[in-house]
């Protein structure tokens, strides 16, 4: 049995304990833990087997909590990453350009420069100045 991708380990553990209870007795408990991390993906199933290795007497219902705190992570920590996607605008150019580009889509924002003054900078008048 395999976990896929978007299954999580608890709704995978629960498959694989009703399947051996379904063989009637034929697996111990060992063996139902066994079968489910032989087959967690495998990113989930090397932190899985970490813990396993520290902690030999963890049940399966342990081991799963530990794979489902896992996958809760990495899925929290995957959705905070995403970057939001980049809106489209349409930009029209004022200058002739020809029909077919019109308009383009950019996928940036686009900023306006800032308009500048055209006055001369003021002049100093002769009686407010002083010399001592």
């Amino acid at each position: 049995m395999r976990q896929p991708d978007k299954e999580s380990p608890k709704a995978f553990g629960l498959r694989v304990e009703t399947q051996c209870d379904g063989l009637d007795g034929l697996f111990h408990a060992q063996d139902d833990k066994d079968v489910f991390i032989n087959g967690l993906s495998e990113i989930i199933q090397s932190h899985v087997r970490v813990l396993d290795g520290q902690f030999p007497k963890r049940t399966l219902v342990d081991t799963i909590s530990a794979a489902q705190m896992y996958w809760d992570g990495t899925n929290k920590l995957r959705l905070s990453l995403k970057l939001p996607r980049l809106q489209r605008t349409k930009v029209a150019y004022a200058s002739p350009m020809p029909s077919r580009h019109a308009s383009v889509d950019r996928p940036f924002p686009v900023t306006r420069p800032r308009a500048r003054s055209r006055s001369p900078p003021p002049k100093e008048s002769p009686q407010a100045r002083t010399d001592i």
